[in-house]
């Protein structure tokens, strides 16, 4: 049973089943008697005003307690192509939630905790028609007034754009985040600018740990003994080389990747790499990080999609170019250009790990990092609020860098397997599992 605190008790054991999936939710007109504390309902707790966006399996409404006025995130839990029960994505996120938020680890006096998203109770709607008569399960977090897709957008329309010191703040506390999960053997697996969230008072939290998941037993030896892990994860423009070409073992070097991206997109408010379909991700990658071989990314020759991609190409360099690539930015000092390489290495057991990166020069160096509660206040920006934005004002604006597309149109250019490929915004098949819900 999962009591209002986020922690979890079960009753007896099914061989079968794994633990991971054992939770327990209390009988329609439970209130919170129970003795594991039980789950009390919405309408009597909380009151739903709009919704914010959609998360991984459900939609995510801003909502107000009723005996505080604290404002929360009620994330409606999607239950209506589930035929075995309570999905293995929330008991994963409330599993993973429930654990980080007992974490004391701390770097440089720095409480890593504090920068994932807090979980604060499990609560259920009432059964009714809408939900056939099942009723619903609702995940309150923590209100947060801004996601970082959201203020980039309102930047990039409205001005001014960040600031150095503005953006190290941000880079450092989501790094301190990362740090937290590598600690802990989580990844994140979807780690993007709308996941990153940031309140009033410049905290940034990582949110929605819908994909993310411990890292198997095995996997730390970088041998792959642990089991097979699905590389359908992270939105395409985040994802990183070693997933498009099919690795199925890995660790939190793939978040570190996706960090490095989201790095370069604070710093010139525009993606280092997009495509609408992963070969041409694929292309996108290796013409600035060089061509992947058994030297540069060991294994690599042995993932399922490496043959499909030409490396004989001319257009693919022997060595990154990165750094090339990096020198037309006037905003990005020599120590920013050396911690992006780091994250964003083509061996991902070369990569630097969070707890590195949070305490790299760059974060040492002038200008430095801003204090969290000076940083500009903005009004409330969401990736949906911003998307209503442009469309009733008929574009980007001002000749910025556009919004990440939609849906692309027409026949997706895949490695393998069932499907489209993803594009930003979208995501790993139903559930947030690979295509046909393929893989852990």
């Amino acid at each position: 049973m999962v009591s209002q605190n986020g922690s979890q008790s079960r009753k007896g054991k099914a061989p079968s089943i794994p633990a991971e999936w054992k939770v327990e939710l209390p009988e329609e007109g439970n209130r919170g008697d129970s003795i594991f504390g039980g789950c009390r309902s919405i309408e009597a707790g909380y009151q739903r005003e709009f919704v914010l966006g959609q998360g991984t399996y459900g939609e995510v409404y801003r909502a107000v307690d009723r005996a505080t006025g604290d404002i929360v995130a009620a994330k409606k839990i999607k239950m209506d192509n589930e035929k075995e029960g309570f999905p293995i994505t929330a008991i994963r996120e409330i599993k993973i939630l429930s654990a980080l938020a007992q974490s004391k680890a701390e770097i440089n006096g720095k409480i890593l905790r504090n920068h994932v998203i807090t979980l604060r109770e499990i609560v259920r709607s009432g059964s009714h028609k809408c939900n056939n008569f099942r009723g619903s399960i609702y995940m309150i977090f923590d209100y947060m007034d801004h996601d970082m897709t959201g203020l980039l957008a309102r930047s990039q329309r409205e001005g001014p754009p960040f600031s150095v010191p503005q953006i190290k703040c941000y880079m450092q506390q989501l790094l301190l985040g990362l740090a937290l999960l590598e600690t802990n053997k989580v990844l994140h697996r979807d780690l993007k600018n709308s996941n990153l969230l940031i309140n009033d008072g410049g905290i940034l939290r990582i949110g929605d740990f819908g994909l993310a998941r411990y890292r198997p037993q095995g996997e730390e030896d970088g041998q792959g003994n642990g089991a097979r892990m699905t590389n359908r994860v992270i939105t395409l423009w985040y994802r990183p080389p070693e997933l498009l070409l099919g690795a199925q073992s890995y660790g939190p070097e793939i978040d570190m990747w996706s960090a490095g991206c989201i790095m370069f997109e604070m710093l010139t408010s525009k993606p280092l790499f997009s495509a609408n379909d992963e070969l041409g991700m694929c292309d996108k990658i290796f013409s600035i990080v060089g061509k992947a071989n058994e030297k540069t990314m060991p294994g690599c020759t042995a993932f399922s999609n490496y043959q499909h991609i030409d490396f004989n190409n001319a257009k693919y360099p022997n060595n990154s170019r990165l750094r090339h690539h990096l020198q037309n930015s006037s905003i990005m000092d020599a120590q920013a250009k050396d911690l992006m390489e780091q994250m964003l290495l083509l061996d991902p057991k070369k990569r630097i790990s969070a707890k590195e990166a949070a305490s790299h020069p760059w974060f040492y160096t002038h200008p430095l990092p801003m204090e969290p509660h000076k940083i500009p206040k903005y009004q409330s920006s969401h990736e949906m609020s911003m998307k209503r934005s442009r469309q009733e004002g008929g574009g980007a604006g001002r000749g910025r860098h556009p919004p990440h597309p939609g849906p692309p149109s027409g026949k997706q250019a895949r490695l393998s397997g069932p499907g489209q490929a993803l594009h930003p915004g979208q995501r790993a098949g139903p559930q947030g599992r690979g295509p046909g819900g393929a893989g852990p």
